[in-house]
């Protein structure tokens, strides 16, 4: 069984004010229902505690890593189950292309990895998925709001 979740999403943005946006951890509450909150610098190598909302209310926090940072491309850290690699680590990343008439492809994913991660990933898939689609449209609607 596959342990990775994938989306995509085409914007009516250029690439720069798409990166602009995920790259503004401190503004993340302002306006995105899934990963409701970063705390730490967009720096490479930066550690970085996240709160994700999987099941509303439900808030959960992990540490991560921040482990690519190419400005306008790429960014993605490395969260784990209580720091255990081992056990349980997701791989979330954010690619993004530039379209014409400047339009953005956002590739939003996460890979799972470690000994729990089977029975991890069956019992959040479903959340998870719906958790990136409601980021991927409210990161739209951030961005047609801030183009008016």
């Amino acid at each position: 069984m596959t342990k990775k979740i994938t989306t995509r999403i085409q914007m009516d943005a250029p690439v720069n004010d798409v990166w602009a946006v995920l790259a503004d951890f401190a503004n993340y509450p302002s306006w995105n229902p899934f990963i409701v909150e970063i705390s730490g610098q967009c720096t490479l190598g930066a550690s970085l505690r996240i709160a994700v909302i999987l099941q509303p209310p439900k808030r959960q926090t992990f540490e991560a890593t921040l482990l690519t940072l190419v400005p306008a491309q790429s960014l993605a850290w490395r969260g784990s189950w209580k720091g255990s690699t081992w056990l349980f680590c997701g791989l979330h990343q954010f690619d993004l292309r530039s379209l014409p008439n400047a339009r953005t492809e956002l590739t939003h994913s996460e890979a799972f990895s470690g000994l729990l991660s089977a029975p991890i990933f069956h019992s959040i898939r479903h959340d998870t998925e719906r958790g990136f689609g409601a980021m991927n449209a409210a990161l739209e609607r951030r961005l047609c709001a801030s183009s008016t």
